[in-house]
């Protein structure tokens, strides 16, 4: 089943994007004080291992990493990268190069704004070596070196985009999208250990998210006892509807990154427990459409043929809730959108899809009444007016059966 894509504005984003790009804007919230119920990080224990700096408001002090500008003339580094292997001074040539230089530049505070661009750089450094053995010796040195930086007292664009970079870390590289990229297995506990620790901030757990989904998606995360955790913790979020000291619109956005994993996951659970919260979140109203949206696409990933426990007739409820729902909000919306109902339906139908072989006469009268709102979608020549017009006549059909 392809991505989900949502429309803003009149584009059409992946959720991957969109995760990205939220996690700017936090940045920038960040930038000016902490959100939220995120306590300010505790200054590391022992004496301070590098000079600190104040933010904009002069309240906070975040660690900057002494840098050593000579290594920028370190002639001995292409050459290494370039080569076919890797001795034994080459690796302390390479850390003293990159601890020093490369990634002391991330906290630097004129480079705060700019932590993209350094990421991106890196990625691509890493992209061009040849040597599989010094690719093995940068990728243990980044993921030691970005895990302190990202449990300790940085600048939170620093300790977001360290996260993001264990993330992208790769052992192998793939030729497109049908060869991807083979994440770096050693990455993913500590993406996981991020993500559960009761201690870390919001933005990070969400920066490690995007990292675990990449590693589930391209094959990586394969440790059991690593999923076992990740399935512990993201049932829990998905299953909590508030969190103390975090606003409802960014706990509503965890759920749906945390009903994502899961989908990812596919771990049904006791009695299929990860199955019906994945639905009863796809029915909960009062929380935003795009993490309803989120829960039911998860819930499609899932095989159910055969599957015992599971109350079939609340799951298509549930599904069928979700359609009837973003209809009737649609039509109250000041403006109306199609493409962005089409979105809701085509998830609400593909989790009807999975939910097929538990209850097909169900499952079946549900999707009789949302294929002509589907097939109308289809037809270009219709104006969103004359699609909303459709789904007035249509929404009483489906609200009439989810209430018999």
């Amino acid at each position: 089943m392809p991505t989900l894509k949502y429309y803003t504005r009149g584009r059409v984003v992946s959720r991957s994007l969109l995760v990205i790009s939220v996690l700017a804007s936090w940045i920038g919230l960040l930038m000016c004080g902490e959100l939220p119920g995120q306590a300010t990080p505790a200054t590391p224990a022992g004496p301070p291992a590098a000079p600190a700096m104040a933010d904009a408001g002069g309240t906070a002090e975040y660690v900057v990493d002494p840098i050593d500008r000579a290594q920028m003339r370190n002639r001995e580094v292409p050459r290494i990268l370039r080569g076919t292997g890797l001795a034994a001074a080459d690796g302390a040539t390479l850390d003293e190069h990159f601890t020093k230089y490369v990634l002391a530049e991330w906290s630097q505070p004129e480079n705060i704004d700019n932590l993209t661009v350094y990421r991106n750089k890196l990625r691509n450094s890493l992209k061009s070596v040849r040597s599989d053995a010094v690719r093995t010796h940068l990728n243990a040195l980044i993921l030691a070196f970005m895990k302190d930086r990202a449990e300790k007292n940085y600048h939170p664009a620093v300790r977001i985009n360290a996260l993001l970079m264990i993330g992208e870390l790769n052992s192998a590289y793939g030729g497109g999208r049908d060869q991807p990229d083979t994440p770096y297995a050693e990455a993913f506990p500590v993406l996981v250990g991020e993500f559960v620790s009761p201690t870390q901030t919001d933005a990070v757990k969400v920066a490690s998210l995007v990292g675990i989904l990449r590693h589930l998606r391209d094959g990586g995360g394969t440790a059991p006892g690593d999923r076992n955790t990740l399935a512990t913790e993201a049932y829990q979020l998905v299953t909590s509807k508030t969190a103390p000291g975090r606003s409802a619109a960014g706990h509503a956005w965890m759920r749906a990154l945390a009903a994502e994993a899961l989908g990812e996951l596919k771990v049904a659970g006791n009695n299929g427990s990860v199955i019906t919260a994945l639905a009863q979140m796809a029915a909960e109203q009062g929380i935003p459409f795009s993490a309803r949206c989120a829960a039911a696409e998860a819930l499609a990933k899932f095989n159910l043929r055969g599957a015992a426990g599971l109350d079939a007739s609340s799951l298509t409820s549930a599904l069928g809730r979700l359609a009837a729902d973003a209809c009737a909000a649609e039509k109250k919306a000041p403006s109306p959108s199609a493409r962005r109902l089409k979105v809701c339906l085509h998830c609400a139908a593909a989790g009807l899809a999975a939910v097929a072989p538990l209850d097909s006469a169900s499952v079946a009268k549900v999707q009789a009444v949302l294929k002509p709102l589907l097939d109308t979608f289809e037809d270009r020549r219709l104006s969103d007016d004359e699609i909303m017009k459709k789904v007035s006549e249509e929404l009483p059909k489906l609200q009439r059966l989810l209430s018999s």
